[in-house]
């Protein structure tokens, strides 16, 4: 929500954030009812352009293909030009990153505009490398302890574990804790 930077605090967004815990609401609806929290204050209206922003860009979704709706967000965002104007290696990499984004979405633009986003995110978030590797295969996957938790697989290697940093040190205080 602050990149780029919209001058909204950690207390604000704290703010916006228990009222919507409180009415049990998402946090998009309380910043769609940010002119009922008083607390706020001249925060509201940055709030409201933000929640604003996203209703556009939810409105856009239903005309643009994959590719243009990360093109427009990138744009009407601000991103891109806080990028442009940062003019360090890591933001000129961040652009390349996104050119690349772009030109994979390009494959999804042959679908209907409403559906060619949500099916690139959707696809993009699923496809790993697990499952291009069919059941029965002979071989090894290498991935990071946080892929694999959750996975069926009859055998497991830990390797490169650091005492104190995996298990943490804190779970050597205790065997139950380090088990």
């Amino acid at each position: 929500i602050n990149t780029p930077a919209r001058k909204i605090g950690t207390k604000s967004l704290e703010t916006l954030m228990s009222y919507a815990y409180a009415n049990d609401i998402s946090v998009f609806r309380a910043m769609e009812r940010v002119h009922d929290i008083s607390e706020l204050g001249s925060k509201q209206a940055v709030f409201a352009a933000f929640a604003d922003m996203i209703k556009h860009f939810q409105k856009l979704n239903r005309e643009f293909s994959a590719s243009g709706m990360i093109k427009h967000v990138l744009v009407e965002s601000g991103y891109r030009d806080m990028l442009i104007a940062d003019k360090t290696p890591e933001a000129e990499a961040r652009l390349e990153n996104i050119k690349e984004l772009v030109s994979v979405a390009d494959k999804y633009d042959a679908l209907e505009a409403g559906l060619s986003l949500a099916t690139f995110l959707e696809e993009v978030a699923l496809i790993s490398d697990l499952d291009k590797v069919a059941d029965g295969d002979n071989a090894v996957t290498l991935m990071t302890l946080h892929s694999a938790k959750g996975l069926e697989f009859p055998v497991v290697f830990l390797c490169g574990l650091e005492e104190g940093i995996f298990p943490h040190g804190r779970a050597m205080l205790s065997p139950a804790e380090l088990e």
